[in-house]
Parts: structure tokens; sequence; C-alpha cells
């Protein structure tokens, strides 16, 4: 038996970028529902249910994270922390996303005894 499909949350501020990211995952047939926020705290609030985000019907928990690095007002690397360090999101899976080629920005998004390939 198959549970429900889980909802995506992407995480992105460059408009070309969702685009990209958007056609990717409808190009390998994701059916999934994808809610797309353009800032960190943006992302925040969507997950948290605040400010426009409250309706948990139109805004359901994401059961996977599409996340930038690299974002306006709360950067990703803030958002991952708040959230692997929330034991309710703890379980949550997040895609770390950057278009930066420089591997110290990548290693510093991966938590302790993990590397970056």
């Amino acid at each position: 038996m198959k549970g429900k499909p889980v909802d995506i949350l992407l995480v992105e501020d460059n408009e070309d970028h969702i685009e990209l990211t958007l056609r990717a995952l409808k190009n390998n047939n994701v059916i999934n529902e994808i809610h797309v926020v353009k800032d960190g705290r943006e992302a925040l609030d969507f997950v948290y249910h605040q400010g426009k985000y409250e309706d948990t019907e139109k805004y359901p928990r994401p059961g996977l994270i599409l996340l930038d690095i690299h974002l306006p007002k709360v950067n990703g690397l803030e958002v991952l922390e708040t959230l692997k360090k929330d034991r309710d999101y703890k379980s949550v899976p997040i895609i770390m996303l950057t278009t930066s080629s420089r591997m110290k920005r990548w290693r510093e998004a991966m938590p302790a005894g993990l590397t970056a390939t």
C-alpha cells in the first residue's frame, strides 16, 4: 500500500533557478505538490505555519525541503540549523542547493561526520 505523496517545499530566491528546478521535477514525473518560497524567513514561516502560512490545509507540513544556501533575510544554513535542532522537523529530509563551486560552503552545510561529494 502506497502512502500519500509528500509535499515539497522549494526555497529559492532566483526566478531562473525556480523555473529550472520545477521543470526538472516535472520532466522526471514528480507529481508531488510543490510549494515555493523565496527567502529563509518565509521558509520558516511556512514550516511553522506563521503569518500568511497559518492555514495548515493550504500549507501542509513538507515531507521534503529543497533549500538554497544563499538566501535573503535568513540564509539557508540558518534555516537548516533551525530545523535540524527541532525534534519535530529533525527527520524531514533537506536537500541543500547551491550554484557555488566553493567546497567550503558545501562543507558548512554538512552535519558532522558526513562529507560532500
